[in-house]
């Protein structure tokens, strides 16, 4: 009988390896992470399947190992009682470089995040 989550990392260390998918671990609140894999040989023992390891795209994941993704500034505050708020549009910029999130199921998952 085949091991589900044998199966799943084989995958993934393949996608890895041809530089199809990257992989980040330990996330972090701008957007980056503490390790990120691309186009390297990445052992399956290194691969967890748990809410701080996610499947980067080929974009995001080239993006991190070349240093070109500049981390999210950070929101400001919310108001305080009785401020006036202003609300700004998003730019199109801000619109895509928004997280999306692809959730994948079966008897393992992982989340993929762009």
């Amino acid at each position: 009988m085949l091991d589900p989550d044998a199966t799943l990392k084989a995958k993934i260390t393949g996608f890895v390896d041809k530089g199809d998918f990257g992989l980040g671990a330990g996330g972090k609140p701008d957007g980056t992470y503490d390790r990120v894999w691309f186009k390297e040989l990445l052992s399956s023992d290194e691969i967890m399947f748990d809410g701080s390891v996610f499947l980067l795209t080929k974009t995001k994941a080239k993006a991190l190992k070349g240093g070109e993704l500049q981390p999210r500034p950070r929101r400001p505050p919310p108001p305080k009682p009785g401020e006036d708020v202003i609300v700004e549009p998003e730019t199109d910029k801000e619109a895509e470089a928004a997280t999306k999130t692809i959730r994948i199921t079966g008897n393992s998952y992982m989340f993929i995040r762009r």
